[in-house]
């Protein structure tokens, strides 16, 4: 796969430039990127994979009966590109 060059002269990174091109990448979210003391990570193909897999885990691990929309905001926003 070629890279291509910004006019800075950096490289776009990979998942960038799949992007680009309408080429979905897996999902990823780590609890400690929403202030968790807690090394749980949890990856899907879509973001709703891994909303589903950070909501079972945050009932079972930290007691959490429902999630506030500030703290589902917060995940949505952590949610990143793998």
């Amino acid at each position: 796969m070629r890279l291509t060059r910004m006019a800075t002269g950096h490289r776009l990174c990979r998942s960038m430039s799949l992007r680009s091109r309408g080429i979905q990448m897996a999902k990823i979210l780590r609890c400690q990127d929403v202030g968790m003391k807690c090394d749980f990570v949890a990856r899907g193909e879509t973001e709703q994979e891994v909303l589903k897999r950070a909501t079972e885990h945050a009932g079972a691990t930290h007691n959490m009966k429902s999630i506030p929309p500030e703290m589902l905001a917060k995940v949505r926003a952590a949610v990143r590109d793998q």
